[in-house]
């Protein structure tokens, strides 16, 4: 088994839709995928549900807070977002954690910069789907 851990920085959008996007695309039964975010955040709102929806994912409303418990779940941490700095990682990295830092900018809650992000996202999730 190979844990799978996108995070964002409050898991209202970013990691949420690189784990539905990575469920709706895996087939692999040995790898599991969870989301959070390094800080709580508020949740996504009907409005990111609805445009999630429209790509086909399937997102949830309520986020998911960074814990030392995922963290050690996680064999694989993907930081989805650009405001992110990458030394958040120097633990887990220390702990033999694969960390992969994608950089995808943060959605700034307008619905238009969401329909441009989304693809993005998904595009990432392919390719990482096809190497692991």
């Amino acid at each position: 088994m190979v844990n799978i851990l996108f995070v964002c920085k409050y898991n209202r959008f970013r990691s949420k839709i690189a784990e539905a996007a990575f469920k709706k695309l895996n087939r692999n039964k040995k790898l599991h995928v969870r989301s959070a975010g390094l800080i709580k955040g508020f949740p996504s709102g009907k409005q990111i549900t609805n445009e999630a929806r429209e790509f086909g994912l399937r997102i949830k409303d309520s986020t998911q807070p960074m814990s030392e418990e995922l963290f050690r779940w996680a064999d694989i941490i993907v930081n989805v977002a650009d405001d992110v700095h990458p030394s958040s990682f120097s633990q887990p990295i220390k702990h033999g954690k694969k960390v992969i830092h994608w950089n995808i900018e943060d959605q700034n809650d307008t619905v238009k910069s969401r329909m441009i992000i989304i693809p993005k996202i998904i595009k990432k999730v392919e390719e990482f789907v096809r190497k692991i």
